[in-house]
């Protein structure tokens, strides 16, 4: 394998309308991968930190209150070690051993706001998200998460 390198992008250029979309594109189309810097600008501080606190107390919560949203048929919910979405939409198989691999956390948004309900992801099933009561502020802060990416 040959030196590789991962372009950062600035976003404020997209937001400019500068070359930044043609950088982006290319970087998407061609490797697929990019940093992206600047971001407060479309995506603010808070809400990146409000979304790293929620991840990091859904993730603190034992084991058995997480396999109460299990992940559901649009892969969305908890997903424990040694498991990927192949496995959790279909129910609970033998999950395979793995070492080292993370549990996660899925959820959807909608997409654009251009997007059509009938062809936004979503449409398939809710999310599978902790109830208010074990994790009060999480359903809060991913809402905020998606509608600032959206």
């Amino acid at each position: 394998v040959g030196e590789q390198w991962l372009p950062v992008l600035d976003v404020s250029l997209l937001l400019s309308k500068d070359e930044g979309a043609l950088e982006l594109r290319t970087a998407c189309e061609t490797i697929g991968f990019y940093f992206l810097e600047n971001y407060e600008e479309l995506l603010p501080q808070s809400v990146v930190k409000g979304m790293l606190e929620a991840s990091a107390a859904a993730h603190a919560l034992p084991t058995e209150h997480k396999e109460e949203w299990w992940l559901n048929g649009s892969d969305s919910g908890f997903m424990p070690v040694g498991a990927t979405t192949r496995w959790g939409s279909t129910g609970r198989p033998q999950l395979p051993e793995h070492d080292g691999v993370n549990e996660a956390v899925l959820f959807w948004g909608n997409g654009p706001p251009w997007v059509p309900p009938e062809r936004q992801l979503t449409r398939f099933s809710e999310n599978q998200l902790p109830q208010k009561e074990r994790l009060p502020g999480f359903r809060e802060a991913v809402q905020t998460y998606l509608d600032s990416v959206e």
